[in-house]
């Protein structure tokens, strides 16, 4: 049986790990699926995605799609899902979409019961959530307007 002494030590050891983690958050990390690899900055992880800045755009993964996170910690971590984070973006909004058997760019024009509805070249199509392997927030350059 352990004494007092040992088990308030390992008490105390436990609290310090439990707040480095916490204090700890990565500004970079690299993030695997089964056909890439991607460096993610600022990452954020919700319940059912990873997102960050890639090469200048914000880059959401599903989690299903990950096999992999690389990095001394996890991102920050958020209460948002996939869905909700969409949600949140002020539509319309510029996508590269890649599913499940195809990439496109596309323009989000709003969300309904897990699915997508965008714009795409040929009028409005219906994407589902489950469907994203990737998607691709793009800036767009209104200087003109």
């Amino acid at each position: 049986m352990l004494n007092y002494g040992l088990m308030n030590l390992i008490s105390e050891l436990e609290k310090e790990f439990v707040s480095l983690g916490e204090a700890l958050t990565p500004n970079l990390v690299r993030v695997a699926t089964k056909d890439r690899e991607y460096e993610l900055r600022l990452p954020q992880l919700g319940l059912d995605f990873v997102a960050g800045l890639h090469h200048g755009v914000v880059l959401v993964l599903p989690v299903q799609t990950i096999s992999q996170v690389m990095g001394s910690y996890l991102p920050i971590r958020t209460e948002l899902t996939l869905q909700d984070f969409l949600a949140r973006q002020r539509t319309p909004i510029r996508l590269r979409l890649t599913t499940s058997d195809q990439q496109s760019s596309c323009w989000l024009l709003n969300l309904e019961n897990g699915w997508l509805r965008v714009a795409i070249a040929k009028g409005v199509g219906w994407v589902p959530i489950s469907a994203i392997r990737s998607l691709e927030i793009v800036a767009v350059d209104n200087s003109n307007h």
